[in-house]
Order: C-alpha cells, then sequence, then structure tokens
C-alpha cells in the first residue's frame, strides 16, 4: 500500500521538485530497466529461467494503455490482447519507477504456495497473477510503459508473451528437470513415445505420469532422472509417432510415361501456376471465405508478416527434406496447420485450406468431438475457423528433393484450447 506524500505549498520549490522526479523517473523507466528488473526477478527463482527480451509491439500497446488510463487514472486489464498483463498504480509525489512496478508485483511470491499452485492472499490464484506472469517459464518477451496522469499519480502497464496465468499450470517447474517437452497426438502416441523411450533403454514402461494435456495436445516430460540419451529417445519416438500421425494425403506422382521434357514444361508451368496463386491475398481469401461460410458471423483474419515469417523458416526447414511435423509454434503462441501436395503437384493455398476444411464433416459441435478420433483430429478445420483468431500468416515451399510442396500456416490467438468449441 503506498502512502500519498503531501505537496509542498512553495510553487517554485514544487516546480523544482517535479522537474527533478521527472527526469529521474526517465532515466530509471526504459526498456533497459524494465528488462534489468523482469531478469532479475526471474533469475532469482533459481530453477533456469531464461531472460526475457524487448518487444516494441508489447511495448506499443503498453503505451496505448496508459494513454488511454492517464486521464482518470482508472487502471483496467485490457480484454482478449492474446498478451499476458501486470498493472501497477503509484500515487503522486514519488517518481515510481520499472523497479518499484516489478518489486510490488513481486511481493506476492510470499502468498504463493507451489505445491498446491494456489494464493494465500484470497480466494483465486490470481491474487498471485503479477507474481506467476513475472516468472512465468514460457514467456519470452515483454514490453511496458508509464505514465503519469493529470493528479500527478503514475501507472505503469507491462504485457507478456506468450502469456503466462494459464488455467492449471504452475509458472515453473521445480525438483524437476523438463527433458522433453514435445507435442504428440493422439494421447495413444504420446504414451507410447515415453512408453518406447524406456523399454529402448531397460526400463519399465512409465505410463501416463510425465504426460500433460496442453493447449494444442499432449506434451510429453522426461523427469529428472533420465539422462540425456533417454532424453533424445523420448524426443526421438514423439516425433515419429506425430510423424506417423499427421495426415499425409495428396501423394502423387508423375506419370512416368512423359518425356522428361514435357514433365518439366509441366512442372514449371505448375510452379508458376501455383506461386500466382499462394500470395498473402490468396491465403486471406481462402480463409476469409471459409470463415464467412460457417454463417456465424466470424470476423475476417488479417495478414501479419511476424507470422509469415515464422512460416516461411519452418517451411524451408521442412522442404530441405520433405519432412512433415509440426513446429515450436505452440511455444510461442501460434497456432499452426500443415500441408503437403504430392510431387508434381501445383498445390496452392485453396488446395490447402480446402483439405483443412474437409475436417468440418467429421466435426460435432454439440458434443465438441470428433469422430475421426480425438477432437484434435479435426484441429485444422477448428482452427481455421477459430473466432478469436484475429491473423495470419502462411507459406509455401517446394522440397529440394522434388518430394512434395510443404504449406504452412500460423495463426494469433491460437485456437484449439482445450474444452472450448470453435465459436
Amino acid at each position: 500500500m503506498h502512502v500519498r506524500i503531501t505537496h509542498t505549498p512553495f510553487a517554485l520549490v514544487l516546480l523544482a521538485a517535479t522537474l527533478a522526479m521527472a527526469s529521474t523517473a526517465a532515466a530509471q523507466n526504459s526498456p533497459q530497466d524494465f528488462l534489468d528488473a523482469h531478469n532479475a526477478a526471474r533469475r532469482g527463482e533459481g530453477v533456469g529461467l531464461p531472460d526475457v527480451v524487448w518487444n516494441t509491439t508489447l511495448e506499443a500497446f503498453a503505451q496505448s494503455v496508459v494513454a488511454a488510463s492517464a486521464g482518470t487514472c482508472n487502471l483496467r486489464h485490457s480484454s482478449n490482447s492474446g498478451y499476458g498483463e501486470n498493472l501497477y498504480w503509484g500515487p503522486a509525489g514519488k517518481a515510481w519507477t520499472a523497479a518499484d512496478a516489478v518489486s510490488n508485483w513481486m511481493e506476492e511470491k510470499a502468498f504463493y504456495v507451489y505445491s498446491s499452485n494456489t494464493c494465500t492472499k484470497g480466494s483465486d490464484l490470481i491474487e498471485c497473477g503479477h507474481y506467476t506472469q513475472i516468472v512465468w517459464r514460457s514467456t519470452t518477451s515483454i514490453g511496458c510503459a508509464r505514465a503519469v496522469c493529470n493528479n500527478g499519480d503514475v501507472i505503469i502497464s507491462c504485457n507478456y508473451f506468450p502469456p503466462g496465468n494459464l488455467p492449471n499450470e504452475r509458472p515453473v517447474i521445480e525438483n524437476e528437470v523438463i527433458a522433453t517437452a514435445i507435442r504428440c497426438s493422439p494421447l495413444h502416441n504420446a504414451i507410447r513415445a515415453l512408453n518406447m523411450a524406456a523399454m529402448r533403454n531397460g526400463h519399465s514402461p512409465t505410463g501416463k505420469g510425465l504426460i500433460k494435456k496442453e493447449r494444442f495436445g499432449y506434451l510429453v516430460y522426461g523427469p529428472s532422472n533420465l539422462n540425456n540419451w533417454e532424453s533424445a529417445s523420448i524426443l526421438s519416438w514423439c516425433r515419429q509417432c506425430h510423424s506417423q500421425y499427421e495426415e499425409r494425403k495428396h501423394y502423387g506422382f508423375a506419370n512416368k510415361a512423359f518425356a522428361v521434357l514435357v514433365l518439366l514444361a509441366a512442372t514449371l508451368a505448375m510452379a508458376s501456376t501455383a506461386a500466382a496463386q499462394s500470395s498473402p491475398q490468396d491465403f486471406l481469401d481462402a480463409h476469409n471465405a471459409a470463415r464467412r461460410g460457417e454463417g456465424v458471423e466470424l470476423p475476417d483474419v488479417v495478414w501479419n508478416t511476424t507470422l509469415q515469417a515464422f512460416a516461411e523458416n519452418y517451411a524451408a526447414v521442412l522442404a530441405a527434406d520433405c519432412s512433415f511435423t509440426h513446429s515450436n509454434s505452440e511455444q510461442l503462441g501460434y497456432g499452426e496447420n500443415l500441408y503437403m501436395g504430392g510431387a508434381g503437384s501445383a498445390s496452392t493455398a485453396a488446395d490447402a485450406v480446402d483439405e483443412w476444411m474437409k475436417e468440418k464433416a467429421d466435426y460435432v459441435y454439440s458434443s465438441n468431438t470428433c469422430t475421426r478420433g480425438a477432437l484434435i483430429d479435426c484441429g485444422h478445420y477448428t482452427q481455421v475457423v477459430w473466432r478469436s483468431t484475429t491473423s495470419i500468416g502462411c507459406a509455401r515451399a517446394v522440397c529440394s528433393n522434388g518430394g512434395g510442396v510443404i504449406i504452412s500456416c500460423n495463426y494469433f490467438p491460437p485456437g484449439n484450447w482445450p474444452d472450448q468449441r470453435p465459436y
């Protein structure tokens, strides 16, 4: 609790003091100041949390938050941003800084009970939410802003990505080293990945104990008593299972009866056509047509160059050996759909979205299930039409060995949250 400091009655002295405080505050609220305060707090947990980095998009969002609140100094959390958010208020009379805000938020640590993942400060875990957001392991970037209100109070907003404070999750894992954490779907493949790795090293199957349901499927965790070889085995098996599980449709092959020159000409023509039909606008048109077709007034998605860059980089990685497995996009807070077209095919943006939308026939809205198997088996479709997703970025790449065409699309905010319908 902060105590208000009484203003001095001397105008000139007050002006000088105010200017001095403003100068001091400006020098202590740079991006580096916010980073230093956050990273010192994260290192202080003693569990090897990675440092966070500065994000100008988050900074701009935080600036808009404090600018909107500065008139009345009425702080309210923003909604549906897809970011985590901590807010701070300091009364007039002191040049409250980045360090003051983070120090105040970290005071909640005294009330957080790791063993039960509860907060003794109140009836809800969110009462310790400022602290848990700061030390949330998967958060990688922050952006903050500070403003002085019309009445002299100070407000500070920090935003975080990927966001923390996910339901039923702890911010960090203590006394346990995560040897592996990679998505497997469906559940029986996740179990197989872990058990096969254990048996290959002479251990008994470990069952479900190290498998956790997450937003994007199941994560397989390796405990602290696994050595590096075992960890690598789990990772390898999980990738194999996941790769086998992913749909591999549209494997076509060029007619061997074609003459080489005719085949080459056809391939070049198809490549040119496909490139012309896989622009950002083509991907947007295909997605938005599908969303409008649901008849529930889903908002159109827009193009996001950050998602595009991620999709381009990952499509290039897959195309190098024509492999087909999901990236670590969930750790960045993105959704992801992958598509593979056969060798020699002119697979386009429309082809990929059409294929993903075929899963609609197997999705049962009333029960939020998929008749193909697990709900994630309809996950391409549900991601395309997920209401809260607002932006996409996609890329297309031809495999270097001529084995096919890779199309990757990423989504933000991501869809396919557990126990939620797409709209």
